[in-house]
């Protein structure tokens, strides 16, 4: 049972971490330091497969050249596409951009029209996607929550002093020696009897 105990406990710790990294994630999305995306077409295999995770960070818009990956909000999709720049001109207050997959065999059907700032991958997860997906299904988060209350009931089942050696006996009062007269009196008399 000690065992159990143990390996529960390691398992809570270790969805609490997971749970903080989850937190600090969103949070940093919140406030629009990061952006992840799950791809979900092949469109720019090999570098990008269906699956991965990118994570996006902004980018100011005048530090991009043909040749760079960014991540712009599509027109026709309402969606962000990641895709590699074809070509970037100024457009008046912003910049027109023409993408395109490396995949794909032609650009993009729109020029995409962004301000200052776009966002660009930072770094890309392999199938961090895929797994990002199946955990936010339905199904398996109730599995989770199960698993997370059996795993508190678990550790609630054995009792805190068992999983530690017996506390020691604690050790008899020395006796208090009499300090004033009365007190002596009623000793001596006491021993006496």
């Amino acid at each position: 049972m000690v065992v159990l105990h143990r390996i529960a406990l390691i398992a809570l710790w270790a969805l609490a971490a997971i749970g903080v990294a989850s937190g600090l994630v969103w949070g940093a999305t919140a406030a629009g330091l990061v952006k992840p995306l799950i791809v979900i077409s092949g469109s720019m295999q090999p570098h990008i497969m269906t699956g991965d995770l990118v994570v996006d960070t902004p980018v100011a818009t005048d530090a991009l050249a043909v040749g760079d990956v960014v991540s712009l909000p599509s027109a026709l999709t309402h969606d962000l596409v990641t895709h590699r720049i074809e070509k970037i001109a100024a457009d008046g207050d912003g910049y027109a951009i023409t993408l395109k997959g490396d995949n794909n065999r032609f650009a993009d059907a729109l020029d995409y029209h962004v301000g200052a700032e776009v966002w660009a991958p930072r770094m890309v997860l392999p199938g961090a996607g895929t797994i990002l997906e199946r955990l936010m299904s339905p199904g398996t988060m109730m599995a989770l929550l199960v698993g997370v209350l059996a795993l508190i009931a678990l550790t609630w089942m054995t009792p805190a002093s068992r999983l530690g050696p017996a506390p020691a006996e604690p050790a008899p009062a020395a006796p208090i020696a009499p300090t004033t007269r009365r007190e002596r009196r009623e000793l001596q008399g006491a021993s006496a009897l």
